[in-house]
């Protein structure tokens, strides 16, 4: 078993692998507080063959015994399972299309350590010592903004008088993911987030180098230059001026439109083995 540590608002973080679901690609078992959350991580060994779409799932749920009572339901659980989704999604390497599954379990959930913080670090850390491809490890937290200054990881209870709810992920190289307060406010919000959050990428890399397995060596198919920009000039302008329309019903038609003319375009059909 392999472990490292950091603190956060004087609650301890602790990740740990090779103790739980050690059959998974990777698994980690996330400590924030009284906390708990186990990740794991599961590939098929091969890509999909002509996969329209990477096949990505992220689930995230809480046991009934983690809160002592029902908690969240269905739409906490849809966020914080699209929140993990949009933050890795993009670090996949291009051409990796074997189908991923992405679980988080809360088993033990502490009201004033945010499982989703917990989360989305065991699913960044999990893909990171894997053989799955995952381009460079992350870090999110939710960032409120109480009484005139920036607090990391609100609890629930200073959510309700913070003027900013806001959820940043970040790598080392910079902010991935960024209601209505000022400018200035947004700014130092997601500056001060991401000093704070550095300690948390960097104890992945940590944990990498103690139980890190070698990634797996992905094929690019390459495309026909050709081919791209014909579509890109055929498509390009009709969604402009789709996308130009202020009104969501007509705008929605337009593009309802676009998706048609490219469907009956000979070039695009072809490429998308559709019947002409």
């Amino acid at each position: 078993m392999k472990r490292v540590e950091r603190t956060i608002n004087n609650k301890k973080v602790i990740l740990e692998t090779g103790r739980i679901a050690r059959q998974a690609n990777g698994a980690v078992l996330v400590t924030y507080g009284e906390t708990v959350v186990l990740v794991t991580v599961c590939a098929s060994k091969d890509n999909i063959p002509d996969a329209p779409f990477f096949p990505l799932s992220c689930v995230y749920q809480m046991k009934y015994y983690a809160a002592g009572k029902i908690p969240g339901g269905f739409i906490m659980k849809f966020l914080t399972s699209r929140l993990i989704d949009r933050s890795v999604r993009p670090l996949f390497p291009d051409g990796y299309m074997a189908e991923t599954i992405l679980m988080a379990t809360v088993m033990s959930y502490d009201e004033e350590c945010p499982p989703e913080f917990a989360s989305l670090l065991g699913a960044s850390a999990a893909l990171h010592i894997s053989d799955i491809p995952f381009v460079k490890p992350i870090a999110g937290a939710s960032v409120g903004y109480i009484d005139g200054k920036i607090v990391i990881n609100p609890t629930t209870a200073q959510l309700e008088n913070s003027d900013l709810n806001l959820f940043m992920s970040v790598a080392k190289d910079g902010v991935l993911m960024p209601m209505r307060v000022s400018e200035d406010v947004i700014l130092d919000a997601l500056k001060q987030g991401h000093e704070i959050l550095m300690p948390f990428v960097e104890m992945q890399e940590e944990l990498r180098e103690l139980t890190g397995q070698e990634k797996r060596v992905i094929e690019v198919k390459k495309t026909d230059e050709s081919i791209t920009e014909e579509v890109i000039r055929f498509i390009e302008p009709k969604l402009k001026k789709a996308l130009s329309e202020t009104e969501k019903i007509p705008r929605y038609k337009a593009l309802d439109t676009v998706k048609q003319e490219m469907l009956e375009n000979s070039l695009i059909a072809r490429i998308l083995r559709l019947p002409n």
